[in-house]
């Protein structure tokens, strides 16, 4: 492995992990304020919705753009580190797509969350 490739495996296999959480959960995050963002702030109200993966890609294109201004080993090892956790993102919707999924019928009144669970505004929550 070159050294490239090395560094952003430590980077991403270690404490980084451990301070930020899961790629996909840290990603995810990212994506739901950049929603949020384009939706309120720019007014785009599209039917688009970014998710986890959206973010490593788009955090590739960032790190290519840095890298095009001006070279820094940083701007490669970064690019090397956003594309593994864009494949790591992907494996994590592939194996939830393959999981079936159990479905409850969501909280009942007995169970005091969400209290009554026939209130047309707050009607229990399927897949919880």
């Amino acid at each position: 492995m070159n050294r490239t490739l090395e560094a952003a495996d430590k980077i991403i296999n270690g404490k980084r992990q451990d301070e930020y959480g899961t790629a996909e959960n840290s990603f995810q995050l990212v994506a739901d304020f950049w929603n949020l963002y384009l939706n309120t702030e720019l007014y785009l109200n599209t039917e688009l919705v970014l998710d986890a993966e959206d973010v490593a890609i788009m955090m590739c294109l960032f790190k290519i753009a840095r890298e095009t201004h001006s070279h820094k080993d940083d701007n490669l090892v970064d690019l090397c580190g956003y594309a593994a956790l864009a494949q790591q993102c992907i494996d994590a919707k592939r194996n939830q797509q393959e999981t079936p999924v159990e479905i409850h019928d969501g909280p009942t009144a007995t169970d005091g969350f969400f209290g009554v669970t026939d209130d047309p505004i707050y009607p229990p929550v399927r897949g919880l």
